[in-house]
């Protein structure tokens, strides 16, 4: 069952790295859900895998979780705030408006 687990969450995060290096904000949140579920599954089956290589390991995708928070953040704060003004300010670009005519924004996220 535990390697299963394991399995599933590395094919998750594996899956989105693409997504992520594109810089779409879903891709960023679905790789910190499959880090934060393997390390829950990974303190779930301490007992199994009791290791320092596992506490190592786990210490590493907290750090990974750590780095994308930011890029996370951005885009619930955009979501949240920015989107809702779209409404009460029609006309104004889109983020994807912006992305498209620079590039280079997009790539920063």
């Amino acid at each position: 069952m535990h390697k299963q687990t394991g399995r599933k969450n590395c094919r998750h995060i594996a899956a989105n790295e693409s997504v992520v290096r594109r810089s779409d904000p879903e891709g960023v949140h679905q790789m910190r859900v499959g880090l934060r579920r393997l390390r829950g599954a990974m303190a779930l089956f301490k007992r199994v895998l009791g290791d320092k290589q596992s506490e190592r390991i786990k210490s590493e995708l907290k750090w990974l979780t750590g780095e994308l928070a930011p890029a996370r953040d951005l885009d619930v704060y955009e979501r949240s705030n920015i989107e809702p003004l779209r409404s009460v300010l029609p006309g104004q670009p889109t983020r994807e408006t912006k992305c498209n005519r620079h590039g280079s924004l997009c790539t920063r996220f």
